[in-house]
């Protein structure tokens, strides 16, 4: 299967001198029974697979915990939609953030 790449940029990070995006994004799995797996990523470099809600928190709030430039509400939304997409599921993102208790996080960093 050919899949079209895609990603939600979270924002570049620097991380010891290395300068680059994090990033969520929809990749071909390594595994024979799955096509496509979702995948944390600061430059091709992979933090974390995503493969439940408990995981999209993680991945929000390992991010705030770090200077990304460019992090918004916007973009947490977008992951969130892109897990709903991938994983068939009903995620309400405003209510997700808010009950993950980032959202004010989020916005106090933009």
């Amino acid at each position: 299967m050919i899949m079209q790449s895609e990603s939600v940029i979270f924002g570049s990070w620097d991380n010891h001198g290395n300068k680059m995006n994090l990033r969520l994004s929809a990749q071909n799995s390594q595994k024979v029974d799955e096509d496509v797996q979702l995948v944390f990523k600061h430059g091709n470099k992979q933090i974390k697979s995503v493969e439940q809600p408990s995981d999209l928190k993680y991945i929000i709030k390992y991010t705030l915990l770090r200077d990304i430039d460019g992090f918004t509400v916007e973009k947490a939304t977008e992951a969130i939609e892109l897990f709903n997409k991938h994983y068939s599921d009903d995620i309400d993102p405003e209510a997700a953030l808010k009950g993950w208790k980032v959202k004010g996080k989020i916005l106090d960093q933009e």
